[in-house]
This record gives C-alpha cells, structure tokens and sequence, in this order.
C-alpha cells in the first residue's frame, strides 16, 4: 500500500502511515481478519466488524470531526446490515440443501460496509441507494479460498472493504447504480443465492433489534467452528487431568450444521500450515490437549508442520450427528477421550465461549487484546495499551474520533 503513495487521508493501524482511505482500510481489514482472531456472527455466519470498522475507521479520519456517538452509530448500522443480510440467507427454508459457494462474511460485508460509509459521509436516501447498486457490481467472495487454503481468504473481505468506500464516493459524486439491488432479477438475492431468503430477517424489528447485541467474541484465533470442540476439550482435560500421552482416542460430536463439513476432515497440510490447521477441529482439539491453550501461536507455520507428525491428531474422529436445536447456535459439541486405561470422559459446550450466552468478560476481553499487543509489529508501552483501551470504552463520549487513530499510529 505503501508503494502505491497516494494522498494522506486515513492512518494504516500499528504502522503510522497515512494513506488514501480506501488502500488505509483494505491494509486495516487485512491485519483484522489475518490471524482469524475477529468477532463472529454464529447465526449469520459472518465476521460483521472486519468490513464496517475499517471503513468507518478509515472515512471519519478522512473527514475528521467525527464523534464517537457517530462513529459507533456507523459502525452498529454496519454490522447491523451484514448480520441481518447473514440471517436472511441462512434462514431460507432451502438453505441446507444448495450447494454454498460464498463466504458471507465478504458477499454481506460489502453492503454493511457501504452502508457505514454513506452514514459517516451523511448520504441522502438516493446517493445511499446507488451506493448499495453501485456496490453489487463489485462483489466477490468465493469459498474456493478455505478449499484451497489460500491466504486470500484473509483478503476477501479487505477487496469488499475497499469496493464499499469507492461505492459510497462514487454515489456521492453522482454516479448511479442498480436500484432493485436485493430482490431483481439479477439482483443480490436471486444471482447469489439462489433466489433463497428470509425476508423478515431484514425487516423485523428494524431500529429496536441490533444484531451487534448478538456478536461473539473469539477466544481463539481460529474457525469459529473450531471453539466448542477447543472448549468441550480443554475442560475435560483439566478437570480430569488427563495428559496428552495417556489418551487412546477423542471423539468430537456436533449438530448437523452445513458448515462442520470443512473443518471436520482428518488433517492433513494441503496449502498454507496456518489456514489449514485454523480450520481443523483434529488440529485444533490436539493443540488444546498437547499445549493445555489456544493462541496465535499455536498457528504459526513451523509448529503447525511440526504438529502434523504427532499420532494424537490421528486419533481426533469428528461425527456430524446432532439435531440442530437452534439454527442460530453452533453448539451444542461434545468431546468424549478414551484414555489408554480404557476409561472415557466427556464433556458438552451448550454455547460456544464469546457467545452472548457464554459472553467473554470485559477483563477476558482486556486480556486478549494485551495477550495479542505482543505479537505487534509496533511495540506498545504498557501506558499505552491502558490509553487504547479506555479510549475504546469510552468511544461514545469522545469529541473527535481521530484521537484513538493517534493511539493507534
């Protein structure tokens, strides 16, 4: 991004360059989801901040003068479009039986993140509508990239960030778009999906629900499918102090979700170490047993080719065969291990941990963002990290948003 110069507008995070907003927000989405570390939406199926923050982020600056009451105001109608357009498409009573072949976190991102754009830009309903149009000629997000273990998969909601800010600057200037942009005849809904939506999830309760309420917060750095089996695994370990060298077998059973099929398979390295093991419950379970946790490190490439020669991920077995008992809930999971003794203990996850049920707590969350500050490319002073921290928690008083940008340089 760099390289490509530009005019200063908006502040690349850790790296203290300011760039044009829209290459400042695709470098600022990549470093979001890179490590798969970013909240999720589990019913919707989307990763809703890392499209509408960086966005956000990126157009205030640009601006300045943005407060935080509508800075976050923004970023909540953001999230609120991407988890609603998630739910509308998971919640189509055909769902389960077609063929997925996008990645909802980049195909929804891009019309939250243009959303967010227009509302910091303070858009008109018609610029706003041709943003929106504008935006559907620019979408892309294929799940070839989890296939394939592609390092674009960290990419693709950083390409649909980028085509969000130009929609909305596009629009502002004059420029039209499609008008029926969701429900055409080659619209959203019928070119990507198959024609296949539940209306009411984008309508109902419109300014009283906010599905920003209903984000999880990861405490692993790894496919959210991955967590229940992580935490069904790390509990049953410590509370019968079971060690790695004593186990014979692991079992992990999960609800019929579609989307436990591709992180079910046996391991096995394919593309890239760090994707391919982030999206294996066999990896990710045998980490959480060898290690007694779960964090950036247990990713990094040389330990992930290290790890793949341990027989224990041999002995991870995944079974899809529970009813699903809430389509907005990944859970329950449950890991029985049969040790070498013969003996067989279990344990169930209802909901995965960061979910609004089984929420992390405000010191969990301080926790992770300082666990993580270490593997910064910028050092951070302890002062000022606490600085980050409580500017972040008191966003909604702040006068001028670029005052955590600073922070964050």
């Amino acid at each position: 991004m760099e390289e490509w110069g530009g005019r200063p507008e908006s502040t690349i995070i850790c790296h203290g360059k300011s760039l044009p907003d829209v290459n400042a927000a695709f470098a600022n989405s990549v470093m979001i989801h890179a490590r798969d570390f970013d909240d999720t939406h589990d019913g919707a199926v989307v990763h809703a901040n890392v499209t509408a923050s960086p966005t956000v982020m990126a157009i205030s600056e640009k601006v300045d003068g943005v407060t935080g009451k509508e800075f976050l105001c923004a970023l909540v109608l953001g999230i609120d479009l991407n988890c609603r357009l998630g739910l509308a498409i998971g919640s189509a009573p055909e769902f389960s039986q077609r063929e997925i072949k996008w990645i909802r976190t980049a195909v929804c991102g891009i019309f939250g993140a243009t959303a967010a754009a227009c509302k910091v830009l303070k858009m008109g309903k018609e610029p706003v509508m041709n943003a929106l149009g504008i935006a559907l000629s620019q979408i892309g997000g294929t799940r070839q990239v989890i296939t394939d273990s592609a390092l674009t998969k960290r990419m693709q909601p950083a390409f649909m960030t980028r085509a969000a800010i130009i929609s909305a600057l596009l629009a502002k200037r004059g420029v039209t778009g499609c008008k029926d942009v969701f429900e055409g005849s080659y619209g959203y809904f019928n070119l990507y999906w198959g024609g296949g939506y539940a209306r009411h999830e984008l309508t109902e309760g419109l300014g009283e629900r906010f599905e920003v309420d209903n984000l999880s917060f990861k405490p692993y750095p790894c496919c959210r499918y991955t967590h229940g089996p992580i935490d069904a695994a790390l509990k049953c370990t410590k509370r019968n102090g079971i060690s790695s060298d004593s186990v014979e077998e692991i079992r992990v059973h999960l609800v019929r979700h579609p989307f436990f099929d591709m992180v079910s398979r046996p391991f096995e390295l394919r593309g890239d170490p760090s994707v391919d093991a982030q999206f294996s419950i066999p990896y990710a379970v045998a980490s959480a047993i060898l290690d007694g946790y779960v964090f950036l490190d247990s990713f990094e490439p040389e330990k992930v080719k290290a790890r793949a020669r341990n027989p224990l991920l041999k002995k991870v077995a995944v079974f899809r065969d529970g009813a699903i008992k809430d389509p907005r809930s990944l859970g329950p999971a449950t890991v029985e291990i049969k040790t070498k003794s013969g003996t067989v203990f279990s344990e169930t996850v209802e909901e995965f941990k960061g979910h609004p049920k089984n929420a992390m707590t405000e010191e969990e969350c301080r926790g992770k963002f300082l666990r993580c500050s270490g593997y910064s490319s910028k050092p951070f002073s302890r002062e000022d990290l606490e600085k980050i921290m409580e500017a972040v928690l008191r966003l909604e008083r702040l006068k001028n948003t670029n005052d955590l940008m600073k922070l964050l340089k």
